[in-house]
């Protein structure tokens, strides 16, 4: 049993040491163009300049105890999966930095409709890496959760169709929350704080998301976390360069083992 342990180690460290050295590594940019919008507007989509996408990273096993939320799905709800990818716009002029993330290009083009063939070519590798946790139950297939956020967060993208999904899983593999969130100390009964996921972020050489809790029941608990992109969706920078605050959650919250 010792001996296996090592050999585990042993791989973790290598698996660790590849990643840090070898695997692309996003910088964070402090004085990123949006602190003083000097760029801003030089990137449009629908003739709409764009300011950020947002990339939503959801942890399934504490998403799936929220109230109102029956998941069913052959995925291991202990790895983090991906809600979307969602571009946004600032609607205030002049231009100010937005409190926290909120999805403002919705339903840009509702009549488009996302057919099988549009993905084929990746349709195999979106079942493995964008799964739906919630709608799974009721066709065993996930096409009606993807067409969701195509209508509702594609259209609004500089992104056609397969693109936008291939960009989505390319952005969701660079940030790999599994493996950041997994370098988390233990803690106390499994609470934690906004100052520790942070922490694990900062010590992982990472870009610090915006924090999100839900409350199901009492029990406050990380359902997801927000990665914020340039308007090209190519550069992770810390949400603090496009967000005034950093979290939604209130004191401790729970990260279900």
């Amino acid at each position: 049993m010792n001996i296996m342990k090592i050999i585990l180690a042993i791989l973790f460290s290598f698996s660790f040491l590849y990643r840090s050295f070898f695997a692309y590594s996003p910088t964070v940019n402090s004085t990123s163009y949006v602190t003083n919008f000097t760029q801003y507007d030089t990137i449009k989509a629908n003739n709409v300049p764009l300011y950020n996408y947002v990339l939503a990273v959801t942890y399934g096993k504490d998403y799936c105890v929220t109230d109102g939320i029956t998941c069913s799905t052959p995925i291991d709800l202990k790895r983090s999966t991906f809600h979307g990818l969602w571009p946004n716009a600032i609607t205030t002029t002049p231009p100010q930095k937005p409190q926290k993330p909120t999805t403002t290009l919705e339903y840009c083009d509702p009549n488009s409709v996302l057919q099988p063939s549009d993905i084929a070519s990746i349709i195999t590798h979106l079942r493995v890496q964008w799964p739906d946790l919630s709608w799974y139950k009721h066709s065993g297939k996930y096409e009606r959760f993807w067409n969701f956020e195509w209508r509702k967060h594609g259209t609004g993208s500089a992104f056609d169709k397969l693109s936008y999904f291939k960009r989505t899983m390319e952005l969701n593999r660079l940030v790999d929350a599994s493996y950041i969130l997994y370098h988390l100390p233990p803690g106390n009964n499994n609470w934690y704080n906004v100052a520790d996921i942070e922490r694990i972020h900062t010590d992982t050489n990472f870009p610090i998301p915006y924090i999100v809790c839900t409350t199901p029941g009492r029990r406050q608990v990380l359902t997801e976390l927000y990665y914020c992109f340039d308007p090209t969706a190519t550069h992770l920078h810390d949400c603090s360069n496009y967000y005034s605050i950093n979290t939604n959650c209130k004191g401790n919250f729970r990260i279900l083992p």
